[in-house]
Formats: C-alpha cells, sequence, structure tokens
C-alpha cells in the first residue's frame, strides 16, 4: 500500500509539473527589443528605439542601454539609470512605464496603498478604497487586490478590460510610482 500511494504521488507530481516545463523554457528565453516600438492603440507613434550599436530612444530623450532579468536598463548622459520593466505575454510585447503619483487629500483608512492618489506631472490619479474598490482616472472602476510581497497589485476592470496586474512601491516620503503594462507593438508605417 505504502509503494502504491509514493507511487500515485510521484506520477501526479510529474502531470502537474509538465505543463509548466514548456512555460518555464519559454520565460527564460530572452525576448529581443531591438527595433523600433510603438504602444498598441498609437502603432504609428514610435515611443522605443533600441539599436544593436547599444544605444536607444525612449519618448524622445537619448539613452545607452542593457538588458538584465526583465528590464530594458537605459542610462542617459547625465548616468541617470531608468529600469524598464517589459515581459512577454502571450502573443504581445508589454513595456512598464512609470508614474509617479502624490497622495491626494485625506481619506479615511488611508495607509499604504489606500488613499486618493494623483499624478505629479499630469491627471491621472488612482483611488483605492478600504473595501478593495478603486477608481482609476475617475473614469474606470473595479476591485483590487494588493500583493505586498510581491509589490504589486491586481486590476479587476470587470468586463471592461482585462484584468490588468500592475508593480508599485511608496516611497518614504509618501510618493506612489505605478508600472502599468501597456501593449506595444513594431512601429507601423502611416498609410
Amino acid at each position: 500500500m505504502r509503494h502504491t500511494v509514493r507511487w500515485l504521488a510521484a506520477v501526479l507530481t510529474a502531470v502537474l509539473l509538465l505543463p509548466a516545463v514548456p512555460f518555464s523554457a519559454r520565460a527564460e528565453k530572452s525576448l529581443s527589443l531591438i527595433g523600433s516600438w510603438a504602444f498598441s492603440h498609437a502603432p504609428e507613434t514610435q515611443v522605443l528605439q533600441v539599436s544593436e550599436d547599444g544605444s536607444a530612444e525612449y519618448q524622445g530623450q537619448a539613452y545607452t542601454w542593457t538588458q538584465e532579468n526583465g528590464f530594458l536598463i537605459l542610462t542617459d548622459d547625465e548616468e541617470n539609470v531608468l529600469p524598464l520593466r517589459y515581459a512577454a505575454v502571450d502573443d504581445q510585447v508589454l513595456l512598464y512605464p512609470w508614474t509617479t503619483y502624490h497622495r491626494g487629500k485625506t481619506v479615511e483608512g488611508q495607509g499604504g496603498l489606500i488613499g486618493i492618489w494623483e499624478e505629479i506631472d499630469g491627471g491621472a490619479s488612482f483611488v483605492f478604497t478600504p473595501a478593495g474598490f478603486f477608481l482609476e482616472d475617475n473614469s474606470f472602476s473595479g476591485n483590487y487586490m494588493i500583493n505586498e510581497e510581491d509589490g504589486t497589485f491586481l486590476l479587476h476592470y470587470g468586463d471592461v478590460f482585462a484584468d490588468t496586474l500592475c508593480y508599485y512601491s511608496i516611497s518614504e516620503d509618501d510618493l506612489l510610482t505605478v508600472e502599468y503594462p501597456w501593449p506595444i507593438v513594431p512601429v507601423q508605417e502611416q498609410e
């Protein structure tokens, strides 16, 4: 009986792990970002150019670049470093640009991610309630879940958009940095 239980456990383990093998192999495969890239919602407008010679341009600014552990590391002439997260998900490439927010007016239950956040250099905003609801840009709402250990939050927009996993950090001076995933595509010529 003991031998049968061990054999059954080994078979179940193999069956459960087998589907993970192709995913793991695919995840380890390096994604090349060489080329000209645009956000999928504006495919004719270049946002990122990565060249084989080590030069890059991101949002109109010149950089040098390296790739490391799922990040495109951009360095400008003054040695300022901008690590941009990227990932291949399904059949698309996602780029995670940074947006920085400051805490807006005080709300009950505020602390950590919970509260009102307003973009420093723009009009974007987030509201996260203690009850697990969010409002983005005063337009899109849904439920959210926080994974503090991974530094992520998952936005569930219902039927409006696909669930969206964002990376975040909150600085000591109470600034929220959000890395929101945007699909990118090779730049398309205008017709």
